[in-house]
């Protein structure tokens, strides 16, 4: 099981940001404009309108954002849709940073990151920034710092997370947070199974005697080599 699809996550950030852009942000004209557009699939339509020194409201840049992602994910090659996500970014429409992200991730995973913290640096409402470097965190042995990026994505995630909770029983493991640990494991093992990643935690010495732990001796034919 993989700990996060981005892809996945970003669509349904973007999915619940636009019921709440419909019903809370488009008052303006120019708003309920580009939402008409946006819905009948005329992109080129709201780029070709906007005046780049102008203000748009937070429904606008919405529609706005996702008109250059919509066309960038059609473009043909990577310098196009590098362009496209970065007009987007002009115009605040943040979340491209992670379409900018999985466009670079194979090629370049150290620019692909940059990506990701410049996103962070925006103080999103997503949380698939701070999962993403919660999770290159805990690769690299910071454990300390990967937890705080993980605990805010957890404050930040709803729904299906049981990727993240297995990351944070991980993580939390290690450094000896105990109860909690257990209480995101139980989490994880409640969303999903994780057959393959108990075969790699009974090989990893990190996790040495876990079910003899007395908060996890309740799982001993589970994690029990």
């Amino acid at each position: 099981m993989k700990i996060v699809n981005l892809t996945t996550l970003f669509f349904l950030y973007c999915l619940s940001f636009s019921v709440f852009a419909e019903d809370q942000f488009c008052s303006d004209d120019a708003c309920k404009k580009m939402e008409k557009q946006y819905y009948k699939k005329e992109y080129e339509k709201i780029i070709s309108a906007v005046n780049p020194s102008e203000q748009y409201s937070e429904g606008s840049v919405f529609y706005l954002g996702m008109s250059y992602t919509n066309l960038a994910d059609k473009a043909a090659t990577l310098e196009a849709k590098d362009k496209l996500y970065r007009q987007a970014i002009a115009f605040k429409y943040f979340p491209a940073y992670m379409s900018l992200h999985n466009l670079y991730s194979e090629s370049n995973p150290k620019v692909a990151m940059e990506f990701v913290r410049a996103y962070a640096k925006t103080n999103p409402d997503d949380p698939a920034p701070f999962l993403t470097l919660g999770e290159v965190a805990f690769q690299q042995g910071n454990y300390k710092g990967a937890n705080k990026l993980l605990i805010r994505a957890k404050s930040l995630s709803s729904g299906h997370t049981a990727g993240l909770d297995w990351l944070l029983f991980k993580t939390n493991y290690i450094l000896g947070n105990y109860r909690f640990a257990k209480e995101v494991f139980e989490s994880a093992l409640a969303q999903s199974r994780f057959e393959e990643e108990i075969r790699e935690l009974k090989s990893d010495p990190r996790f040495a005697g876990i079910e003899d732990h007395i908060e996890f001796n309740g799982y001993k034919k589970l994690l029990g080599k």
